[in-house]
């Protein structure tokens, strides 16, 4: 699984020892658990940092940050260049990301006064606090990009369907104004046909009845 681990993640461990599984490369020993770890606090930062070079040198950190109090000028550019330098070599490399001319932090970190931050120490720290800003700052968009979608979903079963155009019926029926249909007018004439036929038997059965006296 190395072979598909960020590139921004610095395998040399800086939390001490921990226990775990362990294994080495180019020399180096290296804890499983803080490679996963590392991975899952830099995912913010991978998923900031454009993944294009070219957009990536435009890159500014969207959120507002505290003033960093360092002994040299340091401002929103120089968070997003220290983004940027973390995202191409690593965490923790900050004499490679010092030494690139493109991030225009060769004068600012790492003073040669000791005593003047930003040191490794103040470098990390700052590094720290900018990752978890744009770990708030992705988990906010992500609540609102929900609360968006649900507040769409809500408007829409909320507009009023188009009415269906329904056939009127008669209410009430008043005098003769009485519609037949076809079957009532079969079900009349079979009627007729069966007192017609009962008149027939009457007079069969009966026939002085009707002769003339």
């Amino acid at each position: 699984c190395l072979d598909h681990t960020p590139h921004y993640i610095n395998l040399v461990c800086r939390r001490g020892k921990v226990k775990g599984p362990t294994f080495r490369i180019s020399g180096v020993q290296v804890n499983a658990k803080l490679v996963i770890s590392h991975e899952e606090e830099l995912a913010p930062l991978h998923k900031a940092i454009p993944a294009d070079p070219e957009e990536r040198k435009r890159y500014m950190i969207p959120c507002h940050s505290k003033a960093a109090h360092f002994d040299i000028e340091w401002g929103k550019e120089d968070d997003s260049s220290l983004l940027i330098g973390i995202y191409e070599y690593g965490y923790g490399s900050w004499e490679m990301i010092k030494m690139d001319p493109d991030l225009n932090l060769t004068h600012k970190l790492l003073p040669d006064d000791p005593d003047k931050k930003p040191q490794a120490k103040q470098l990390q720290a700052r590094a720290d606090y900018l990752i978890k800003l744009l770990s708030k700052d992705l988990a906010k968009r992500e609540a609102q990009k929900q609360t968006g979608t649900v507040g769409l979903i809500l408007a829409n079963s909320r507009k009023k369907k188009p009415r269906r155009k329904t056939v009127k019926t008669l209410k009430s029926i008043k005098g003769d104004d009485v519609i037949k249909s076809p079957s009532s007018d079969l079900t009349s004439d079979k009627r007729s046909d069966d007192d017609n036929e009962i008149d027939v038997e009457k007079v069969n059965l009966n026939p002085t009845c009707y002769l003339l006296p």
